[in-house]
């Protein structure tokens, strides 16, 4: 575990996409900061917390004192791969073959033949 106190930033939340896992991609944009913060936020990358976002105008907010959940998926790796080549099947292949089998032997041939290599 980190022993890297909380950081406390005023953010300007910017937008939000949806992703393949179910979740949300957040984009947050701050103003300029110290050095020392920004190398306390290159020291988290990659872990777990809590993330709180209060409009200004807000008296107080509360941070869960229990962990965040990390995020863990129920399907296997092959499984997560298998329905984001879906997704990009979808939006980019299907006009052109449009059957998902077939596209999905294609591309997992082509990567076992290149982890053969």
């Amino acid at each position: 575990m980190l022993n890297i106190e909380p950081i406390k930033l005023g953010a300007h939340f910017l937008s939000f996409k949806s992703v393949a896992s179910g979740g949300l991609k957040l984009t947050f944009e701050t103003n300029e900061m110290k050095v020392e913060t920004g190398a306390s936020l290159m020291a988290l990358k990659n872990t777990f917390g809590w993330l709180v976002f209060a409009p200004n105008g807000h008296e107080q907010v509360e941070i869960p004192s229990e962990p965040a959940k990390e995020f863990k998926s129920d399907k296997s790796p092959s499984q997560r791969l298998r329905a984001v080549m879906f997704l990009v099947w979808k939006k980019y292949y299907e006009k052109d073959e449009p059957n998902f089998e077939n596209y999905y032997k294609n591309k997992m041939e082509k990567a076992i033949d290149t982890f053969k290599e």
